[in-house]
């Protein structure tokens, strides 16, 4: 399966020079889905996302100059009458607003991602103890380049700096779909993928915890759903359950064709998967305790 761009025909030279030089001889056929994706990425968060928000949400922008204004202080645009100054939520409202739209991004990548991930589980040419090492399908191609393309957040984590969890999970995560078209384990990335199983409902508690779907049945049963997704797909799923045992499969492929794997290449994908796992406990940690502060708060 090949999916092409508008700009397929000029792309796709680009994208054989970028895959002799880095050796990843599969990358040529999907580096327009690459370049395609991480367009689309934008677009959704520079155009679509300011565009149709204000649509879906009247508390769109309103809602963060309020959570920022001090006391005494009045709405974005009206001078504090204690000092004469401008009030400051102004400033900030515009840096609130990119991580509404960036958020945009993240549940729109995960809603388009998810289903073809799933397309890609049974596939002949990437099973068995080498296929899954060093087997190829072009469907896997095609969604390593949805998930490639997806360098937009690395980028846009370094720039709009919050923690550096996000950017270290955005390095790893490029480097581990990039290097597929090696074709390297080609068989885990798709099942990687689905740890974005609960990425819809934690942008989703996000929207709603700054708007007024606040406090309601229905962000209390995104909540639960929530932590319950992320527990079993990242935690459950991503440490144990997929196949027997997700990551534990994942490195006895890795053990078992250990003489055939450079060990650059070797370390760094054993060490971004004890990374990416430690990052989603440790996420889950941190979601837990903000759980129990809001049920302390409200007693």
């Amino acid at each position: 399966m090949v999916q092409t761009t508008p700009f397929h025909d000029i792309l796709e030279p680009i994208g054989q020079r970028v895959a002799a030089f880095s050796h990843l001889p599969h990358l040529a056929t999907h580096f327009p889905t690459l370049v395609g994706s991480f367009l689309l990425w934008n677009v959704i968060q520079y155009v679509l996302s300011p565009i149709l928000s204000p649509l879906l949400s009247s508390t769109y922008a309103n809602s963060y100059n309020e959570r920022r204004m001090k006391p005494g202080e009045k709405k974005a645009g009206v001078s504090n009458g204690s000092n004469g100054k401008a009030d400051k939520s102004k400033a900030t409202a515009p840096r609130s607003l990119k991580g509404w739209h960036t958020r945009s991004v993240a549940f729109s990548h995960a809603v388009l991602v998810i289903p073809l991930a799933i397309q890609c589980l049974n596939l002949p040419g990437v099973d068995g103890t080498r296929g899954r090492a060093f087997g190829w399908d072009e469907k896997v191609g095609f969604v390593h380049g949805i998930a490639c393309g997806f360098l937009w957040d690395t980028v846009d984590s370094i720039i709009h700096f919050e923690d550096i969890g996000f950017i270290l999970h955005g390095i790893a995560c490029l480097t581990v779909f990039l290097f597929g078209y090696r074709p390297f384990l080609a068989y885990y990335g798709p099942r990687f993928l689905l740890w974005e199983l609960s990425t819809p409902f934690l942008n989703l508690n996000w929207f709603f915890d700054r708007t007024r779907v606040k406090g309601t049945t229905i962000h209390l049963l995104n909540g639960v759903a929530l932590l319950i997704s992320f527990f079993s797909a990242r935690l459950v799923y991503g440490t144990y359950m997929a196949d027997g045992k997700q990551s534990y499969n994942f490195f006895r492929t890795t053990y078992l064709n250990r003489s055939e794997i450079p060990a650059a290449l070797f370390w760094t994908y054993c060490i971004g998967n004890v990374l990416l796992n430690g990052l989603n406990w440790f996420w889950f940690s941190k979601m837990v305790k903000t759980v129990r502060r809001k049920f302390a708060s409200s007693r």
